[in-house]
């Protein structure tokens, strides 16, 4: 695949990117008495499915704000290429190792935290071997919450298509025409989306709070991150601590 860089900023080292193996142009031909245009680095790299790869980008290339235009192209016409944002991590240069490492614990700490606020707002009404499902069920649960997400576009997308084979069949006056077959009516799966989507809407995302991969592969954590980590857990510990202290008041009442 071709990867092109256009940095925001005409000053830029064209030499830096030469050694790093950049091809370094201008976008357009100089012309006499006019500023310069732009400048585009371009290099080919062969990719592998699955398979992540380092490329190094020149540091003065990346302006005053830190912005950088990169662009992926197919080297060849019969190859697919896909190229999401959450595949592309920004590295820097080395970081401290232990800083990075108690961040990872920091963020760890946080997800049994919400955990435990949960599991802890639960005791208030639930005995304990109940209580002890509860918290398992809110583990698991939160570790899927990436999952359930990622799969309600393709449920929606059944739902359409199941709606326009019944409307084409409607159209036709076809009444033996077989819409579902083996598939899951689409009552079900409506329910099953709402379901799914007040799920989202209550249940923490426990996956958000994971910096395992970032550890083993020696990226820096953003402290950005961990701060909205511990607005979230905080929300999350308040929140349960005021049903828990609800269910007390509840049960003294009665």
């Amino acid at each position: 695949m071709d990867i092109h860089l256009r940095p925001t900023s005409h000053d830029v080292p064209a030499a830096e990117a030469a050694a790093l193996g950049w091809a370094v142009e201008f976008v357009s031909p100089p012309k006499e008495g006019a500023p310069l245009p732009l400048r585009l680095a371009t290099r080919r790299e062969v990719a592998k499915f699955m398979i992540p790869f380092e490329i190094k980008v020149p540091r003065g290339w990346f302006g005053t704000a830190g912005s950088l235009d990169i662009a992926v192209k197919r080297a060849k016409p019969n190859l697919t290429l896909s190229v999401r944002p959450e595949n592309i991590a920004v590295m820097s240069e080395p970081h401290n190792f232990e800083w990075n490492f108690a961040k990872a614990l920091a963020s760890t700490y946080m997800l049994w935290l919400v955990v435990l606020a949960l599991t802890i707002a639960g005791s208030t009404v639930l005995s304990g071997p109940v209580n002890l499902l509860f918290g398992i069920a809110v583990f698991v649960a939160g570790s899927m919450v990436g999952f359930v997400r990622e799969s309600l576009p393709t449920v929606q997308e059944r739902i359409t298509l199941s709606e326009k084979a019944d409307a084409a069949a409607h159209a036709d006056h076809d009444d033996h025409h077989d819409v579902g077959g083996e598939d899951i009516p689409v009552p079900v799966l409506r329910v099953a989306q709402a379901i799914s989507r007040t799920a989202l809407e209550l249940i923490p995302d426990l996956n958000s709070f994971d910096t395992a991969t970032e550890v083993l592969r020696g990226r820096d954590i953003p402290s950005s991150r961990i701060h909205d980590r511990f607005k979230f857990t905080l929300a999350y510990v308040i929140g349960a601590l005021l049903v828990g202290l609800a269910f007390l008041r509840m049960r003294e009442f009665r």
